[in-house]
């Protein structure tokens, strides 16, 4: 048991890249989109170093940083809170603006301090520059509805940013995080539902 709990965020972060794997649009190889190792038979060896993000994938509009933790409580928003926001800044300067980027969060269960320090994200190049990095957490409970979701209608990667505007306009509306996120949970369920029939 105790090798099989070692394992959980490696086979995590393994089933959201294959999630992704599955959308099938994307441009770059297979094994620049991920940041762990994989053996022969594509089980994860190990979960994605420290310093460089879970998954990154490239789509023609688009590119998408995902990062994922099995931390809950404050020690998620201790352990999350900056380094994924520095994650898709990092992808953001890469980019060098050719595309937009997204940062998709994924946590077992989010805590709402997790979710206000995405609430309108930015990350600070100097002390005079800084740049937005747009993110969205969900939960895994999200992302399993979006599997169901995923076998009954073709979703496409445009259908997914669209999701991911639709989602960060929001912030216009909220005045801090977690009512941001009671927000655009209720349109992910409504997107859902619409993609469901």
């Amino acid at each position: 048991m105790l090798v099989v709990l070692a394992y959980a965020p490696a086979f995590f972060e393994w089933a959201i890249w294959r999630i992704f794997l599955a959308i099938n649009e994307i441009l770059d190889p297979v094994n620049k989109t991920r940041g762990f190792q994989i053996d022969e038979d594509m089980n994860p060896i190990h979960h994605a170093k420290g310093g460089a993000a879970d998954i990154i994938f490239t789509y023609k509009d688009f590119r998408l940083v995902g990062e994922m933790t099995l931390a809950t409580g404050s020690r998620q928003f201790a352990m999350e809170g900056e380094p994924v926001t520095r994650h898709v800044f990092k992808i953001i300067s890469d980019t060098k603006s050719e595309k937009p980027v997204y940062g998709l969060f994924i946590a077992k269960k989010l805590d709402p301090n997790t979710v206000n320090a995405f609430f309108k994200a930015r990350y600070w190049r100097d002390w005079t520059t800084s740049v937005a990095t747009p993110i969205v957490a969900l939960e895994i409970e999200h992302i399993i509805a979006l599997i169901h979701c995923m076998k009954l209608h073709h979703v496409t990667i445009a259908d997914i940013r669209s999701l991911f505007d639709a989602l960060l306009k929001l912030q216009e509306t909220y005045e801090n995080g977690p009512d941001w996120y009671k927000a655009y949970i209720k349109v992910y369920q409504n997107w859902l539902n619409v993609h469901r029939i």
